[in-house]
């Protein structure tokens, strides 16, 4: 209640209204007019927000947190406050308006908002660049990426391609961020990789050679086979050196040829043997054929016959490069019977043999020579029939003839 009458300076104010503040607010120069006061008494009181509370934010795609606000003065003992606060619509990053939105008190109160704002910030977010590799030549691999921090906000996408260090021989590259990018929603940051091109293989093949025995080693070649994007042998700087155990002293045989040392940039090399065979001469050996049955067994034009019960002298001489008619033991690995054939019109043309049988062959005068006799064999035993031989040499070829019996 306000006691006193008229507007004097000495009227009291009863502490039963509502604020000290809010009757400052009414009177003029400390003069309190009761009348006005009285109507005071039962008037609503003023409440002032004060700002939403400060630092209020969020980053980019995160969900909005509650919105608070303070106020005075004080609410009266079990007065409250209804609805609450909004804000300016928006996602992307700036600076929205706090609003009172459905915030209210009761009639009692004369509620005045002080607003503020919501500041929306970019979303950190970190790609890396995968490290890649390719073979010098190859098709260039896809350049890729993972987000190894943060992560996208609603069906948002990165755009652009990384790129890469421009060359393409044997290196490292580095892998760039390129036009890779993403909105101003985002503060992106990128981590680098590399491209690391690794040399091609290039595969040098000796090629395989023959020499007749004591004769001049042949020049050993190779190919070389894996090169990219259409280059030649042109790109080698430094040759491949193909060498071999073999030499024009060596005996009949195989040696392998080996090749290395050979250089090119963005090349490896891997080299695969070849082999030089060492053999007897096929020419002239002492006047006659050399690498070939001699007389009286026909190595050419018409078979020769003889009379069952004959021993066939089977003769025959190999030559090195220089003539020279080779006896070393061992030129004979093998002999044998490859097939018979009935040939009932055949006729004896050789003569009937009875020198002593031999029971394999036997260097004598400057030849190889097996008396084989066809009497009473196990596997020559039948007439009009035309026998097929081999005879298998130590430097790998053999010697076929034939013969028939009647």
């Amino acid at each position: 209640m306000i006691s006193g009458s008229g507007c004097g300076p000495a009227a009291r104010i009863s502490s039963n209204l509502r604020t000290d503040g809010l009757l400052r607010a009414l009177t003029k120069t400390g003069t309190i007019c009761p009348a006005a006061a009285e109507a005071l008494a039962s008037s609503p009181k003023r409440i002032s927000s004060s700002p939403p509370d400060a630092g209020q934010h969020k980053t980019y795609g995160a969900a909005d947190a509650t919105l608070t606000y303070g106020f005075t003065p004080a609410l009266i003992s079990g007065d409250s406050f209804s609805g609450a606060l909004g804000r300016a619509a928006g996602e992307n990053v700036g600076t929205y308006a706090i609003q009172q939105g459905t915030l209210s008190a009761d009639a009692n109160y004369n509620l005045m908002f002080v607003a503020a704002s919501l500041q929306i910030t970019a979303r950190p977010i970190t790609v890396t660049a995968d490290a890649k590799t390719k073979v010098f030549g190859d098709v260039e691999p896809a350049l890729t990426y993972q987000i190894t921090s943060g992560s996208l906000a609603f069906s948002d996408a990165l755009t652009g391609a990384l790129t890469r260090l421009t060359g393409e021989n044997v290196g490292t590259y580095a892998i760039q961020q390129g036009t890779l990018a993403l909105s101003s929603n985002y503060t992106l940051t990128f981590v680098g990789a590399n491209l690391i091109i690794t040399p091609a293989l290039l595969t040098v093949t000796a090629d395989d050679q023959t020499m007749i025995l004591h004769g001049a080693v042949p020049t050993l070649t190779f190919k070389i086979t894996g090169f990219k994007t259409g280059e030649t042998a042109s790109v080698l700087t430094t040759q491949p050196t193909c060498t071999t155990a073999g030499t024009s002293a060596s005996g009949v045989g195989s040696y392998p040829i080996t090749c290395s040392s050979a250089v090119a940039a963005n090349y490896t090399f891997s080299y695969m043997p070849g082999q030089l065979t060492i053999r007897y001469s096929t020419g002239a050996c002492l006047g006659d054929l050399g690498h070939a049955v001699l007389q009286p067994i026909n190595a050419t034009g018409t078979m020769s016959v003889f009379k069952l019960g004959s021993t066939v002298p089977t003769k025959f001489r190999v030559c090195d490069a220089n003539g020279v008619s080779i006896g070393t033991p061992g030129v004979v690995i093998g002999y044998g019977l490859v097939a018979a054939v009935n040939s009932l019109s055949i006729t004896v043309d050789g003569d009937a043999y009875s020198t002593t049988p031999d029971t394999a062959f036997r260097w004598a005068g400057d030849q190889w020579i097996f008396n084989q006799s066809t009497k009473n064999n196990g596997t020559l035993n039948k007439t009009n029939t035309t026998y097929y031989f081999g005879i298998s040499l130590n430097d790998g070829s053999w010697i076929y003839f034939q013969y028939g019996l009647k």
